[in-house]
């Protein structure tokens, strides 16, 4: 709806796309608890993607590259203090045992690359007009079905570490202050970044347009309940896939 270049290049490999999700909010999922800059300082954090390693970089720590599937491994042996993961990774990734302190929603942000509604797109074309909305209305589903999943996996495993005797601490301030900031200039790092490795035309208004869509879906969720996956699914249906032109959607 936003993006017809991101559009015209599903198109070019032959799909289309109709639902991206997210999980929840990164928290730091550590050996011990971490709440200051003064604890982040100095340890080995691994971070799953590039702007948490240049947030471990800022805040003085050792940004370390290894898989999800090395995690366990590291904290374990001590190669890493922390990981930058989805509380619901503590099931996921069986990280109980290596564990000691998560500090939730530090520093923030989440992956939103997964294309779970990516669509051969002459399999969508050869589609009648009712069954690609009876497709559509799927993808509502599915969107808010992973969002919703990684909600409800958060709110068990912080019972669980807490019935582990994990400590759950929060970050103090000097910490949110100093992440804030960070997220504030690595803005021109991201916009350098798509402009000059991706050829990513008018950049600056790209970023604008995301903000103000950050600050309008911040609006519209944050009334309802993180866990309901049918009150999810209703608003991306309402704001999202209804408006879709699904007779001449794939064809542009």
């Amino acid at each position: 709806m936003q993006c017809p270049e991101c559009v015209e290049q599903n198109l070019a490999q032959n799909q289309i796309g109709l639902a991206f999700a997210p999980g929840s909010q990164f928290s730091l999922l550590c050996k011990e608890p971490i709440s200051s800059v003064a604890d982040v300082r100095g340890r080995a954090i691994r971070g799953p993607v590039s702007v948490f390693r240049r947030w471990a970089e800022t805040m003085g720590a050792s940004p370390i590259t290894i898989s999800a599937n090395e995690v366990f491994d590291g904290l374990n042996q001590g190669l890493v203090d922390c990981t930058i993961n989805a509380v619901g990774e503590m099931s996921n990734l069986s990280l109980f045992d290596v564990v000691g302190g998560i500090t939730p929603g530090m520093p923030g942000g989440t992956f939103g690359g997964s294309g779970i509604g990516q669509l051969n797109l002459d399999f969508w074309l050869s589609l009648s007009l009712e069954d690609r909305k009876a497709v559509a209305r799927g993808m509502s589903k599915a969107t808010a079905f992973m969002v919703t999943g990684y909600m409800k996996q958060e709110v068990i495993d912080l019972q669980t570490a807490r019935d582990q005797g994990i400590a759950i601490v929060e970050s103090d301030p000097d910490l949110k202050s100093a992440t804030e900031a960070f997220i504030k200039d690595d803005i021109e790092t991201i916009k350098a970044i798509y402009r000059d490795d991706f050829g990513l035309e008018k950049v600056d208004e790209k970023v604008e347009t995301f903000i103000g869509l950050l600050e309008k879906w911040k609006a519209l969720t944050d009334p309802l309940d993180p866990t309901d996956t049918e009150a999810l699914t209703e608003l991306y249906w309402t704001e999202i896939h209804s408006k879709l032109n699904l007779e001449t959607y794939g064809l542009n």
